[in-house]
């Protein structure tokens, strides 16, 4: 299997879903999943060892802002 990397997406609003891709990033997947195992099982369907990354998250998730 190829490494990769699960990580938090913003999903709608204030909620989070999960999503991974390749280690390199060159591959993501195509949906977010509600929970972390199925996107695990999605991510071992195309061959990647996805592991949870709790450095990093995806390109969706911005800086925290403080409720006005």
């Amino acid at each position: 299997m190829k490494p990769g990397e699960i990580f938090c997406a913003r999903a709608t609003g204030s909620t989070f879903a999960w999503k991974w891709r390749s280690a390199d990033g060159k591959q993501e997947s195509k949906k977010s999943f509600d929970y972390y195992y199925e996107c695990l099982e999605d991510a071992r369907k195309h061959g990647y060892s996805a592991e949870f990354s709790s450095t990093k998250v995806g390109p969706e998730i911005g800086p925290h802002e403080r409720a006005k």
